[in-house]
């Protein structure tokens, strides 16, 4: 209920915005994608360098101007959720019971500006990059919150679960017909937290945790003056 009043709400607010705030191109209507996507976690219970990782489903909107311009601005949502399982025997002092496994849905709004270098009337190749909030609620296995659980980690770590992030991604969108496109983005997040698998000092990774995505979008042309 939480994250779909923030979707709603969130939703209704870049609407509004990107109605009234002219950019390059003088672009006509706008183009709303819905679709699939499927998130891995990179942190300190990912194994060696060469695992393969597991994708976990989840579900991506945006709403951007349409029309022609080689800058555009778009916002976007989604959800999701990731599970790591480590491996490796964590060393921890007297009172910490460190975990191995985690489980975190996660949620996020991200405000991105899009450079597309050139279209034609099929293909349109972009890069862009972004800055947003994003939220994650770590579990163990038995799905008791990990934040709120300070014998799970050493007694001076806490964390929050809302964050800021840099999403950087790059995609390929192919015109359908005048009114349709479909697009596929990939996606690197960048996140200031060394905590998305709750291990922390613990971990054997050093640096922060991020997540990678791959999105698959219907988008669709709602033009205000047909």
């Amino acid at each position: 209920m939480k994250n779909s009043l923030a979707l709603g709400i969130t939703c209704l607010f870049v609407y509004s915005f990107l109605s009234v705030v002219p950019l390059y191109g003088q672009p006509q209507g706008m183009m709303i994608g819905v679709g699939a996507s499927g998130s891995f976690y990179s942190g300190d219970f990912r194994g060696n360098s060469t695992s393969v990782q597991r994708v976990y489903p989840g579900g991506h909107i945006s709403l951007q101007k349409a029309g022609k311009g080689w800058l555009k601005l778009s916002v976007e949502a989604g959800f999701g959720k990731y599970v790591a399982t480590s491996s490796k025997k964590i060393i921890a002092p007297d009172g910490v019971v460190p975990v191995s496994f985690v489980l975190s849905p996660f949620f996020y709004t991200d405000l991105k500006v899009n450079l597309v270098p050139f279209e034609s009337k099929i293909i349109q190749p972009y890069v862009s990059v972004g800055a947003g909030l994003f939220h994650f609620e770590p579990q163990d296995l038995n799905g008791n919150a990990l934040a709120t659980n300070p014998q799970s980690r050493l007694p001076e770590e806490t964390y929050n679960t809302t964050i800021f992030s840099l999403p950087l991604s790059a995609g390929l969108r192919f015109r359908l017909n005048q009114r349709a496109a479909l697009g596929v983005e990939y996606s690197y997040r960048l996140t200031p937290t060394d905590y998305l698998d709750n291990a922390g000092q613990l971990g054997t990774k050093e640096g922060n945790d991020f997540l990678q995505s791959i999105q698959v979008q219907l988008f669709i042309k709602m033009n205000p003056n047909p």
